[in-house]
């Protein structure tokens, strides 16, 4: 890898929300050779195969694999919170936050782990070292460029294998945390520590298993030099009102005079979730984004042909509309209302209608589903993926077959209560499933799925299609 190995530094604003004065708001994103970027490309292959192969990936983190996103991180950690709701349990999430994860990664115990854990040895494991070790870097700004500097630690944001490598480098905290019986999710430097309890041991739970277990992840990142943010990290108790009315801890006391104080609502992955899991909160910021987006664009819009409005119209708030929508299943029908709102005027931007014009059969037009109906759409193609093995385990696991005299259907669960069980994941994944013609369910490809399925839900009315939420 020498010669490969020099990054352009190239410092991006996270939020434009962020104040630039402030150096940690920003992201050190790493311009690199298109050589070197094309060797890791083959490298990654290589030990993706290697890690599929011997069964050797994490299954509970969710980042930089095939088949693995944050939507379906989502569903799954949203499945838990519904599921436990529902057996009248709440749940206490941790949402960690590293500081500068990638740039603190050591090399050595990298290594390390890629020999002693991965399996990697020879030339292979010497390869890694040179592409780990000599690095060097550059800020440049404009035309402006610093002196260089060799870099000790880390590996580069914006390479191929960094991420991958960063995965690995931290893959033993799900085996720590685990041992404390907590369960963990993780997407890249982003975790969530969750653990179900009932009211009577909330005492037991939130003021000691809960703070053993921050002082014991507190303890793995020294070991692996890496840093919580403290003021980045939340903790939120998530169940039915009259569970959430009997909690009376309120704060966690993680020592040196430093408490944190449990949050009613968090951003978690780009979705806002309260602890009531209303969505109300998510579909309040949904529309302030979307109706902004769309304000800007009714000013340009003499400048565009209705293709190309409609393109920017679908990649920049339709598709916000469409992210992890299956969480909106079982939602109050005020709430839905509001997010059908949000596609119509998407819709009218596009036709050019104005706010009170009736909207006519302009969906249809667009070839557009309703909100409810890309709903069950979104919910379908999940359950489609996951009786195909084209989901990670936690979702596909949910999916178990029964046969009803000559044909094999889904087995769903019993849920107990229509505003929780019943919109869990597990319930209504099934249920939608088995409620497709057979034409649709034994599509051979996932575009046929979409292309069969699509056209089902057009057939629909929306009476029928409502009769399926409520």
């Amino acid at each position: 890898m020498e010669g490969v190995k020099l990054a352009d530094i190239i410092p991006l604003l996270k939020n434009n929300s962020l104040d630039p004065n402030v150096l940690k708001n920003f992201r050190p994103v790493s311009n690199l050779t298109f050589i070197g970027k094309l060797i890791e490309r083959v490298v990654l292959k290589r030990l993706d195969d290697h890690l599929t192969k011997n069964n050797l990936h994490c299954p509970e983190q969710s980042a930089y694999k095939k088949n693995f996103s944050t939507e379906t991180l989502l569903v799954r950690i949203w499945n838990d919170l519904l599921v436990a709701s529902d057996e009248k349990s709440a749940t206490v999430v941790m949402m960690l936050d590293l500081s500068a994860a990638f740039d603190t990664v050591d090399h050595d115990l990298l290594l390390n782990i890629l020999m002693k854990e991965i399996g990697l040895r020879g030339t292979v494991l010497k390869w890694f070292e040179s592409f780990l070790k000599g690095r060097s870097q550059r800020i440049r700004l404009g035309s402006t460029v610093s002196d260089e500097i060799i870099i000790k630690f880390g590996v580069p944001q914006g390479s191929v294998l960094g991420p991958v490598l960063f995965n690995l480098y931290i893959r033993s905290i799900y085996r720590y945390v685990q041992a404390l019986n907590f369960t963990i999710f993780g997407y890249a430097d982003d975790h969530q520590i969750l653990k179900q309890f009932k009211p009577i041991n909330q005492g037991i739970t939130l003021l000691s298993e809960l703070k053993k277990c921050f002082a014991a992840v507190k303890s793995w990142m020294r070991k692996y030099y890496l840093a919580m943010n403290d003021s980045k990290t939340q903790v939120i108790i998530f169940g039915p009102p009259s569970v959430l009315n009997d909690i009376k801890v309120n704060g966690l006391n993680i020592g040196c005079k430093t408490t944190i104080r449990f949050v009613n609502t968090v951003k978690n992955l780009g979705i806002y979730m309260d602890a009531a899991l209303t969505m109300k909160d998510h579909v309040t910021e949904l529309k302030k984004k979307c109706f902004l987006t769309l304000r800007n664009l009714r000013k340009i819009r003499f400048l565009l042909t209705t293709s190309q409005l409609k393109t920017i119209v679908n990649s920049l708030v339709v598709s916000c509309l469409d992210y992890c929508n299956s969480m909106f299943y079982g939602i109050s029908q005020q709430l839905m209302h509001q997010l059908q709102l949000i596609q119509n005027a998407c819709a009218k931007v596009i036709t050019g209608k104005y706010k009170y014009d009736h909207m006519e059969d302009d969906l249809n037009k667009l070839h557009w589903l309703s909100v409810r109906k890309r709903v069950v759409f979104k919910i379908c193609l999940l359950a489609f993926k996951a009786v195909n093995g084209l989901t990670p385990l936690y979702l596909s696991d949910m999916f178990k077959y029964a046969h009803y005299g000559h044909t094999i259907r889904l087995i769903v669960p019993y849920g107990t209560t229509k505003s929780y069980g019943d919109r869990s994941f597990s319930v209504i994944g099934p249920k939608l499933f088995n409620a497709l013609p057979e034409t649709v369910k034994q599509a051979l490809s996932i575009d046929s799925f979409k292309s069969s399925l699509k056209t089902y839900l057009f057939t629909l009315s929306d009476t029928d299609v409502a009769s399926l939420f409520y």
